[in-house]
């Protein structure tokens, strides 16, 4: 089976490290394959840090009007939370780092941009699309996806990537897992207007810090309206007529059931090596 394009690296995945070290061996004086079977950028700038730290500064700033009050500044009416507003701010602010890769990657002449899910036929041959690539060195850098746990394939939720393209605030949002993802987005959409609670199983939230920061963190969220169901074995979710989901849950031994608007599963990530055929 013999390539279409020999190259002196392949770089798999255009995100945090991939896009550096493209430029960097450019640099070097290499000619660079790069591979993307998405949006440029990768995780960070389309569904990542980018986008939820604008969430967060439009959140921030509603936080900010609704405590005003307490240091004597008298707000006389409710601000007007407007999502699809936010969410263009958030396009633009992704879409002008996406083109300034874009811009970069076009004007270098030792990179080559290709579209599409990179596989492995042999060790040092790649397919994508219609291309079979080769060269002595690829990196991998394909990153992860949202992991949906079994139990709520048939139900209506979203991902940390697709709760990004909602334009309305939802009225109650229920997030299975308390981490920082879930964590997260329970704060952004508790102060932009919406009830939210937090469905963890394990017995403290962020499980991965000290005991005594889960604690004060879920101090800080609980006195901003946010609820906390903890040790919630998290059994399945049903759609409940076209407005509602339930998430059904074993908690403590009891079977119990919580109602929402909107459910948004941050139930951790899965690596992407799986669409490269490595096998």
């Amino acid at each position: 089976m013999k390539p279409d394009s020999t190259f002196d690296s392949i770089i798999i995945g255009s995100g945090q490290s991939g896009n550096p070290l493209a430029f960097f061996l450019a640099d070097q004086g290499e000619k660079v394959a790069l591979i993307e079977k998405g949006k440029l950028g990768g995780t960070c700038v389309n569904t990542g840090c980018t986008p939820t730290k604008t969430y967060v500064a439009s959140a921030r700033r509603a936080w900010e009007l609704s405590q005003a009050n307490r240091i004597g500044v008298k707000v006389s009416t409710n601000p007007k939370i407007d999502l699809a507003e936010i969410w263009k701010r958030k396009e633009t602010i992704i879409g002008s780092s996406r083109k300034g890769l874009e811009k970069g990657m076009e004007e270098n002449d030792k990179i080559r941009l290709f579209k599409g899910v990179g596989k492995f036929l042999q060790p040092n041959l790649i397919q994508v699309a219609k291309h079979r690539l080769t060269a002595k060195k690829i990196y991998i850098n394909v990153g992860t996806r949202p992991r949906i746990i079994p139990g709520f394939e048939n139900v209506r939720y979203f991902t940390n990537e697709s709760i990004l393209e909602i334009q309305e605030i939802p009225d109650h949002l229920l997030i299975v897992g308390g981490s920082y993802v879930g964590l997260e987005f329970a704060q952004i959409f508790r102060r932009l207007g919406s009830k939210a609670t937090v469905l963890e199983k394990g017995d403290r939230i962020i499980h991965q810090e000290d005991p005594e920061h889960s604690k004060m963190v879920q101090e800080i969220l609980e006195a901003e309206g946010i609820r906390f169901e903890l040790q919630s074995n998290c059994l399945s979710g049903k759609n409940r007529g076209k407005s509602q989901v339930e998430v059904q849950m074993d908690c403590h031994g009891k079977k119990k059931a919580v109602r929402g608007s909107h459910l948004l599963l941050a139930t951790g990530r899965e690596p992407n090596t799986d669409l490269l055929q490595l096998e």
